[in-house]
């Protein structure tokens, strides 16, 4: 995505008085005009793959262990956090930051040399489970 969309977004978000805060699909829908799935064929499958390994994969095996446990359950229902989902969640975590990293020694960014589709999703999910203190950078 280059400087002028990014610039775009940001005007579009300032001119609105009272912006509301959107879920994952409007900020897609905003976003469908942007090609974030783009090249080739092949290109194509891959950034595909990884953005379902992320909203997929990830989401049950990571995200939704730390954050459901940390936030929504302490929150929605007041009890205390199943430190043993905790636990499987941050073990999961390991192994999807490791292959995150295998991913950008080979390319600049997940999928691609340019951003995609799948390294929103990702940034997406990555910055909420960091808000919470638990990604071991």
């Amino acid at each position: 995505m280059d400087k002028s969309v990014l610039d775009v977004m940001l005007k579009t978000c300032k001119s609105i008085e009272r912006p509301p805060i959107p879920n994952r699909n409007a900020v897609i829908i905003i976003l469908k005009d942007i090609s974030l799935i783009f090249g080739a064929a092949r290109q194509k499958a891959e950034i595909r793959r990884l953005t379902d390994w992320i909203d997929q994969k990830f989401q049950r095996e990571v995200y939704r262990n730390i954050v459901q446990e940390k936030v929504h359950k302490r929150f929605a229902t007041g009890k205390a956090p199943d430190s043993q989902v905790l636990k499987i969640g941050l073990n999961n975590l390991l192994f999807h930051m490791e292959y995150i990293e295998l991913l950008l020694e080979r390319r600049q960014y997940l999928a691609a040399d340019t951003i995609s589709m799948a390294d929103l999703s990702d940034v997406a999910q990555l910055s909420i489970i960091d808000y919470l203190g638990v990604i071991p950078w």
